[in-house]
Order: C-alpha cells, then structure tokens, then sequence
C-alpha cells in the first residue's frame, strides 16, 4: 500500500511512499518521509495500491502522530474547497491544521506528571 503524502512547505509537493509493514498509516495523520538528502514532515491525504513504475517508491521514515489530525471528512471537505475556490491543497491543509499543530513538538498530546520525592511532615 502507498500513501500519498503532501510535504509541508510554501509549494504543492504531492509523492507517494510505500508504507512499511506494521505501519498504521491513514489518511490525515502526520509522517515524516525522506525527501532528497533529508526528512520532512507531511499529511497523508489518501492511501493508493501500489503504481506500476519503473523505479523504487521510498517508504515513510516514520509515524509523527498516533492518530490522525485530521478526519476523512475533513479531508473530502478541503479537496472541495480547493476544486471550488481554485486554491492549492496545501493552503487549505495549513488552514485545516495551523502551524501550532503542525510543529512536531506540539504533535502529540503529553502528559505531564509530578511525583513528590518525600512526603511533607507537618513541620514544613
């Protein structure tokens, strides 16, 4: 299985990657795939079968978040709103998740947790 996948930045760039075995990879969820001599971060906006090509389709590098930002009706409704509008993908997309979502450090929900090293005595 491929997934489509548009890469964050100022142009439209839309590839497909294979995705590795045991990968949960679905439409609106961040990856991070390798692009020339690096990585970068992009949206799963479909899953395809596999083109037959003449070259080798890279795989995602990996998971950036274990659900998806974005849901499927979410999706459809941004393809829309591109066709309509005459707008790219991309803008809609940045409009759909805005750059606070889509910093990897602000991806996923954490949990934060404080654990006393001793219990106070009535003293202090």
């Amino acid at each position: 299985m491929n997934a489509r996948v548009l890469i964050d930045g100022p142009s439209e760039l839309v590839f497909d990657y294979a995705i590795p075995e045991g990968m949960a990879v679905v439409p609106g969820c961040r990856v991070r795939v390798p692009l020339r001599k690096s990585t970068s971060a992009g949206t799963v906006l479909a899953l395809a079968d596999p083109a037959q090509a003449d070259f080798a389709v890279r795989e995602v590098a990996a998971l950036v978040d274990p659900e998806p930002l974005i849901t499927p009706v979410l999706l459809r409704m941004g393809e829309w709103i591109a066709r309509y509008y005459g707008s790219g993908i991309e803008s809609v997309v940045r409009s759909l998740l805005p750059e606070a979502v889509r910093t990897e450090e602000n991806s996923a929900k954490t949990r934060r947790v404080a654990v006393l090293a001793r219990e106070p005595d009535e003293e202090t």
